[in-house]
């Protein structure tokens, strides 16, 4: 038996390093968007809502996952444009988001994952309490609720 490190997570280390190089520091919140059948929508939109009440004028950055329309959340958008700078991202690499972001949240994507490799305070947030958190990484916070969503202040 052999122990071989992960390519997946050497790459987004290294890409990771790369894509930082020059930038600022990383201020903005990363929302990881996916196609979940328990609310994404719902979801965002209490992110939004803490977000604009603690943080207001935030960069708040939307990941699309690639399934989804890039306009799928522009309701939203709009109701909170006025209390967070709202970027959706169009960035090919996880990791350039990565790079301007201090805090991601996402539900179950392997995207958090990338996140906790690249030393991001991250948080899955999956409201259903039948739900677990599958990702096992300790470092991915489970948060129920949009109060929850305190930890990564």
């Amino acid at each position: 038996v052999r122990l071989v490190p992960n390519p997946f997570f050497l790459e987004v280390r290294r890409d990771y390093a790369i894509a930082r190089r020059g930038l600022p520091p990383a201020n903005a919140i990363l929302f990881m968007s996916e196609p979940v059948s328990y609310g994404e929508s719902q979801i965002l939109e209490d992110t939004l809502a803490f977000f604009a009440e603690h943080i207001s004028g935030a960069d708040f950055i939307i990941r699309f996952h690639p399934r989804e329309s890039k306009n799928k959340h522009d309701v939203l958008i709009a109701k909170y444009r006025r209390r967070l700078h709202i970027i959706k991202s169009r960035r090919p690499f996880i990791v350039d988001d990565l790079a301007r972001a201090r805090a991601v949240i996402g539900m179950e994507s392997v995207a958090l994952v990338a996140a906790v490799l690249c030393r991001k305070k991250t948080a899955s947030f999956i409201p259903d309490v039948s739900r677990s958190l599958r990702l096992p990484f300790p470092q991915i916070r489970l948060v129920r609720s949009a109060k929850g969503l305190s930890i990564l202040l």
